[in-house]
């Protein structure tokens, strides 16, 4: 389209007639004594748009998290890692879902972010959770999205 002498790429969303998502979550819970515990959830997702034979976008393939938990009467400490595998550019939507501009040669890389959590508990149920947290504290690049 022009407009004012520019030219713009116009993009819509439109539903498609046939589409199939497939995949599996895996969460397992690991009660080692009266205070310590382990989450691990595992996620795999693939999306195909089957009228055009195309993949769908913004699916991610492989995501979860790890964490480790000790609780006493007053306080919870967690450690956990948030992950997301890599999502290669030949499955990517060519409708520009997956934000294609902003990827590498290649696709999305896998990523991890790691915290450590304390919150301040009475009778199992949080009290304070303003207490200094650490977030990502391996931190090579960091991309904001959104929030």
């Amino acid at each position: 389209m022009n407009y004012d002498g520019d030219n713009y790429k116009i993009i819509t969303n439109k539903n498609i007639n046939k589409a199939e998502i497939k995949g599996f979550s895996l969460n397992c819970v690991a009660n080692f004594s009266k205070f310590w515990k382990l989450n691990y959830t595992f996620n795999y997702t693939n999306g195909k748009n089957i009228t055009q034979n195309l993949p769908m976008g913004h699916i991610p393939p492989i995501f979860g998290k790890f964490s480790i938990i000790y609780k006493n009467k007053l306080f919870l400490y967690e450690i956990n890692c948030f992950y997301n595998g890599e999502k290669n550019i030949k499955v990517f939507s060519p409708f520009g879902e997956d934000n294609q501009t902003q990827a590498t040669k290649n696709g999305y890389p896998s990523w991890r972010v790691y915290n450590l959590n304390k919150v301040l508990m009475k009778k199992a149920e949080i009290l304070f959770n303003n207490f200094p947290k650490v977030s990502n504290f391996w931190k090579v690049k960091q991309k904001i999205f959104f929030y």
